[in-house]
């Protein structure tokens, strides 16, 4: 049964900066990764989810990443990442991602499956979000 039921999704603005763009004025690809992990994390937070204790490590184990359309430069520009909730197994977590440019069009979509692991045993983590909800949500 699937207990993500309480998980929203969750949008945030990550500013872009001058060195995100390459020399055609475009939104390097290799940044897109960046502001998806930049995402997540708003995400887990905005859901009382605090991965950052008990020595785990989150770790991406696949990232499908369809780039739609380009980012063109602005030194002032921002974009919006939405996360959300795909499905949650024993061992993985998988979020659906976007990435819209500053007029609220999708340059970006993604699928990525995250996994825990213990940084001292170097296994696996079985996936408990109750367990790591925070007490405040």
């Amino acid at each position: 049964m699937d207990k993500s039921h309480w998980l929203r999704e969750v949008t945030c603005l990550v500013p872009l900066r001058s060195n995100d763009f390459d020399w055609s004025h475009q939104l390097n690809n290799a940044v897109y990764p960046q502001l998806l992990e930049s995402g997540r994390w708003a995400w887990a937070l905005e859901n009382c989810i605090d991965l950052r204790m008990d020595g785990l490590l989150g770790v991406v184990s696949r990232l499908e990443l369809d780039y739609l359309k380009p980012v063109f430069w602005d030194p002032i520009s921002t974009v919006k990442v939405h996360t959300g909730v795909r499905n949650v197994q024993r061992f993985s977590i998988y979020l659906n991602q976007m990435v819209e440019d500053p007029e609220s069009q999708t340059c970006a979509r993604a699928c990525v499956q995250l996994a825990l692991y213990d940084s001292v045993k170097k296994v696996p983590v079985a996936i408990d979000l109750e367990k790591f909800r925070r007490s405040s949500a």
